[in-house]
């Protein structure tokens, strides 16, 4: 039983755990630029909401501020943005 258990853990249930807490703690600059910017940008929001079905996918840019700068570069198009701030 806990084999399964670790596998479920570390194939799913971490992903899901962490979603639902990067929604539900204050929320961390990785969190905040991503959905600022899927404020503003329909495929970041796309991406951001096809995601529910598999939360593996929020990572390393949910929780990961450098990654989440680099992601929504990708999204968009554009220059990394500068530590500290957002761009949407």
């Amino acid at each position: 039983m806990t084999d399964v258990f670790e596998e479920f853990w570390h194939t799913e249930a971490q992903y899901i755990c962490g979603f639902t807490n990067a929604l539900l703690e204050p929320i961390t600059p990785a969190a905040a630029t991503a959905l600022t910017a899927g404020a503003k940008t329909p495929a970041i929001a796309d991406t951001f909401y096809s995601n529910f079905n598999s939360p593996r996918d929020y990572w390393p840019w949910l929780i990961d501020f450098e990654a989440a700068k680099k992601w929504v570069a990708a999204m968009t198009n554009a220059a990394p943005i500068a530590s500290g701030t957002v761009r949407v």
